[in-house]
């Protein structure tokens, strides 16, 4: 069955962060107008998307502006296959719980050895502490965010309303923005790859993850006492 590009557009059930959303979606689903003809299966996405991100992290270990490139394109490439598989599951119907754990658990480990090959490559040339302390900050914001997500969803539920019903009625679009995830941090890579400039970016993503998942706390205590 050939799917529409309707289908594709509406085929993604969480709520995307302005990278995924206007970037990688725009190329997963011409990926998955294709796919979804053959016999691929979803795990079978999230492991390759999964290997990618893992070559992605080597190749910024590395160091050198040639490596960092490549590694940059690589994430970006994992990044968007990460979107292919749910479009796929979605589409020919093979939603499971042991996919959305797989993806959820490999998606997690590829985040955080992407940033650890990203602080090793820096560090092995400048043999710096304070690289050593950013990339341990930018490792413990990765997994934090995760971590958060997974333990918010489960207690709080997955829809669960950080910030009201009032404010985000004021936001509309707007609030795409201040949506800070995986898509984000990890395009924040790509650019410090691109760039070469992965030390910057680094201190960035340990300041901004942290921060994000940080300030939830009080805005699901809001939450709480709203319900």
């Amino acid at each position: 069955m050939k799917p529409t590009e309707e289908q594709l557009r509406t085929s993604s059930q969480r709520e995307l962060g302005v990278v995924a959303t206007y970037f990688n979606k725009r190329i997963s689903v011409k990926i998955t107008k294709y796919l979804a003809r053959t016999n691929v299966t979803p795990n079978e996405i999230t492991v390759t998307s999964f290997l990618v991100g893992v070559v992605s992290s080597i190749f910024f270990s590395m160091g050198d502006y040639i490596y960092l490139l490549i590694g940059a394109i690589l994430v970006e490439v994992s990044f968007t296959l990460d979107c292919v598989d749910g479009e796929i599951a979605r589409l020919k119907n093979l939603q499971t719980k042991f996919g959305a754990f797989l993806d959820s658990v490999l998606d997690a480990t590829r985040n955080v050895l992407i940033v650890f090959g990203a602080a090793f490559g820096i560090f092995a040339h400048s043999q710096n502490v304070l690289v050593q302390l950013t990339a341990f900050s930018a490792m413990l914001g990765v997994m934090m965010m995760d971590y958060a997500g997974v333990k918010r969803a489960n207690v709080f539920g997955s829809q669960v309303d950080l910030i009201g019903e009032r404010a985000r009625n004021k936001l509309g679009s707007a609030l795409k923005l201040l949506h800070y995830q995986e898509d984000a941090y990890l395009f924040l890579i790509t650019l410090g790859g691109l760039f070469n400039q992965m030390l910057i970016v680094l201190i960035i993503v340990a300041i901004t993850t942290n921060v994000y998942w940080f300030i939830q706390l009080p805005m699901l205590r809001r939450g709480d006492s709203r319900d």
